[in-house]
């Protein structure tokens, strides 16, 4: 597992410690975002501002398998709770958030949410693509 945010370090298998001092330290009022993969394709990831909320997704294998959280104004603490128990493996994560199938391609948002949403979508893009070349 890595976990990789806007601004900092990747960390490699980071422990839970190392999860919410990530998350905390995402802006409160600008888009920021953290992703923790297992894969280039199987991922959690949180975008938004701790003033705002955060977007909760997770990808399980391609783009087909990606999936949203209902919620768009998640709390900070159930992000953190979340990514923490997908970083041990522990699927009880996916019982925190009502999840729908959601395409990448239709994103049309403002906020500090739609910057961060934006970046993420092409950062999966160029990855699939780079990925596809090898």
């Amino acid at each position: 597992m890595k976990l990789e945010m806007e601004h900092g370090p990747t960390i490699n298998n980071p422990d839970g410690l190392q999860i919410e001092q990530a998350i905390m330290a995402l802006p409160a009022a600008e888009a920021g975002f953290a992703v923790l993969s297992e894969t280039e394709s199987t991922y959690f990831q949180v975008t938004g501002c701790q003033d705002e909320g955060f977007k909760v997704e997770y990808q399980a294998g391609s783009t087909d398998a990606h999936f949203r959280a209902g919620n768009e104004a998640n709390k900070i603490e159930d992000v953190i709770r979340a990514m923490q128990l997908y970083a041990k493996g522990d699927a009880a994560w996916k019982s925190m958030f009502e999840w729908q199938p959601y395409d990448l391609t239709a994103e049309k948002m403002g906020g500090c949410r739609g910057s961060a949403v934006l970046v993420l979508s092409v950062l999966i893009a160029s990855g699939a693509a780079i990925a596809s070349m090898n």
